[in-house]
């Protein structure tokens, strides 16, 4: 989830009809975990000058962006940590691909997300002690496949 403070919003005149969105100097997150900068343009002729830049909190939302009709997906990044990356500094990187499987922990199933970066290497999204061991049953969660939306 992102955050911010009421002091952080911007007061802009309503553009193009715009009345429902509320603009802000800036946002945090206090979780450190993955998230996605996705660039969506309207399929609607008359909207597609304008692109929006959405920053989602988590993978449910991309798969839920991905189904909405009346946009389009034509960019998707996913922001990673340091832990997750290996890089020593948060990263940015293009998507290719998060598949979803699972892993055994002692009696448990614990979910693993699977995020394939354009340059083809993997992250793997679990805890420490999980990611070198098995992933059972890895699906593709995006992108959506055409004939599903």
């Amino acid at each position: 989830m992102f955050e911010t403070f009421d002091d952080a919003e911007v007061t802009m005149p309503k553009l193009f009809g715009d009345n429902d969105s509320r603009q802000w100097a800036y946002v945090y997150r206090r979780l450190h975990s993955a998230w996605f900068h996705v660039v969506c343009q309207p399929v609607d002729p008359e909207l597609r000058y304008a692109p929006r830049i959405f920053f989602l909190p988590n993978v449910n939302d991309l798969v839920a962006l991905a189904g909405d009709p009346s946009a389009q997906i034509v960019e998707a990044s996913v922001v990673t940590p340091k832990h997750l990356n290996g890089s020593g500094a948060w990263r940015m990187d293009g998507l290719k691909q998060v598949l979803v499987g699972w892993q055994e922990v002692g009696e448990e199933a614990l979910e693993v997300l699977i995020y394939t970066l354009q340059d083809g290497q993997q992250l793997i999204d679990a805890s420490s002690e999980l990611r070198d061991s098995h992933i059972h049953e890895p699906q593709i969660l995006w992108p959506l496949a055409p004939e599903t939306h």
